[in-house]
Order: C-alpha cells, then sequence, then structure tokens
C-alpha cells in the first residue's frame, strides 16, 4: 500500500496474501477490522500501521514485520498474539513499536532484528511474555501518564536505555548482565 494520505480500513481483511506498506508517503493505516489474511504484514520506509483491533494484523500463520523507518502503532486497548520483528527507530524516530493510545498488550514473540526504539505515548504498553533485548535497545515513555511494562523475564545482552517522563516496569526477573541505564523516567 503505498498512498498520499491517511487511511482508515474498518473492513474484515481474508486470503493468503498479505500487507506490504512502503514509500516515502509519510502517512499511515489504521485497520480496525476482524482480520484473517495468512500473509505478512511488513511496515517499510516511512510509514506506519496502526492496529486498532485485537485482529488488524492477521492470523497467527505469519509474524508481522517493522524495517527501519517503518512503525507499528497500537491504540484502543487491544491484545494481539502476533509474532512482530522490529528494528530501526520507527517514522520520525518515534519507536519501530509505540503504544500511540490505551493500555495495550503484544503476546507473541518479539524479536529485535536490530537496534530498536520503542516508544509509549499514551497509556501502556504491556509486553506478556519473556523479553530478550538481544540488540541495542532504547525504551522511551512520551509522557508521564505513559508507561512499558515487561510481564515476564526481562534478559538484556545488549546495552538497553530507559528515556523520557513515564514508567518502565520489569515484572519478572531482570538478567543477561547488558548494562541498562536510565535517563530518565521511572
Amino acid at each position: 500500500i503505498n498512498r498520499t494520505a491517511m487511511m482508515t480500513f474498518s473492513g474484515d481483511i481474508s486470503g493468503s496474501g498479505g500487507i506490504t506498506m512502503n514509500g516515502a508517503s509519510q502517512n499511515g493505516l489504521l485497520l480496525t477490522g476482524n482480520n484473517s489474511y495468512n500473509g505478512t504484514t511488513s511496515i517499510e520506509g516511512d510509514t506506519f500501521l496502526i492496529a486498532g483491533s485485537n485482529n488488524a494484523l492477521g492470523s497467527l500463520a505469519e509474524a508481522t514485520s517493522v524495517q527501519s523507518t517503518g512503525a507499528l502503532w497500537l491504540q484502543g486497548g487491544i491484545t494481539s498474539n502476533e509474532a512482530v520483528s522490529i528494528t530501526g527507530t520507527g517514522f520520525n524516530a518515534t519507536g519501530a513499536l509505540r503504544n500511540y493510545s490505551g493500555n495495550n498488550t503484544l503476546g507473541g514473540n518479539i524479536t529485535l532484528a536490530g537496534a530498536v526504539q520503542i516508544n509509549s505515548a499514551n497509556g501502556t504498553l504491556h509486553f506478556a511474555n519473556d523479553f530478550n533485548a538481544n540488540q541495542t535497545l532504547t525504551l522511551l515513555t512520551e509522557t508521564a501518564g505513559s508507561g512499558i511494562v515487561f510481564n515476564g523475564n526481562f534478559t538484556a545482552t545488549s546495552a538497553t536505555t530507559l528515556q523520557g517522563n513515564g514508567t518502565t516496569t520489569i515484572a519478572g526477573s531482570l538478567g543477561g548482565g547488558a548494562a541498562l541505564t536510565i535517563e530518565g523516567g521511572t
């Protein structure tokens, strides 16, 4: 999908194909349907996809891939068990993965495919499972009311930096031995 304006699609998307967003359009796509498509969701250069429903990213058959300046934003209190592979700082450096609004939960496997920035703008982003920070990771809570919660164990084998004004919580154990630097927030 390569378009020149923000687009909302509330219908249900099904079939064997996937969704690829690319181009320097600097506009997003909001998906709010009960999607069951089986292909990969790929978010590439200078664009973002907003997941606005539990099944916005399709079936669990294929993972969602966020590359470089692409971004996956979550909104509306969703829970998704989609596996997600992320790299980069995201659209306009707002995070390759961003909690846009509401308290949202990712329950699938999260793979850091390179250095990554994860942001929470409003509400709280929950990671339901263990999290392996095997690449350089920046966690940015943009506002005092925003947060990032790791409900499982957090293993940092590469440097992790906490920034911003909100709260980052690790509910499980902290391991891995890499540097954890707190530059802002709690």
